[in-house]
C-alpha cells in the first residue's frame, strides 16, 4: 500500500476533472463511488486496490472534514456506510449474503 506521501503525490498528478468527481463523492459522503472512481483510474496504471483507494478516499474525507453532508446517523468522520443503508442495496440488487447463493 502507498504511504501518506505517496497518495498525495498520485492525488496531485490527477486531473482536475477526476479529482473534482471524487470529492463531489466524498462531499456527499458517498464512500464507495469515490472508492470506485479511484480503483478503476488507479487499478491498471498504477496498481491501485480497493485498500489503497480507500487510503486515499479516506484522506480526501480528512482533508473536507465538516463540509461533508452527512446521513443523519452516520457518525463524523467515520466514512462508513450506514448499515441499514447496505442492507437496502443489498435487498434492490437481490443478494441474500453469502457467496455463490
Amino acid at each position: 500500500m502507498m504511504n501518506k506521501r505517496a497518495r498525495t503525490q498520485w492525488w496531485d498528478g490527477l486531473p482536475a476533472g477526476i479529482r473534482n468527481q471524487i470529492d463531489g463523492y466524498v462531499l456527499q459522503d458517498s464512500l464507495m463511488a469515490a472508492i470506485g472512481v479511484v480503483t478503476d483510474i488507479g487499478l491498471v496504471p498504477d496498481g491501485i486496490g480497493v485498500g489503497t483507494a480507500q487510503a486515499i478516499v479516506s484522506d480526501r474525507y480528512a482533508h473536507h472534514g465538516d463540509r461533508i453532508a452527512r446521513a443523519p446517523d452516520t457518525p463524523p468522520g467515520s466514512g462508513i456506510v450506514d448499515p441499514s443503508r447496505r442492507r437496502d442495496f443489498r435487498r434492490r440488487r437481490g443478494d441474500r449474503g453469502g457467496l455463490g447463493r
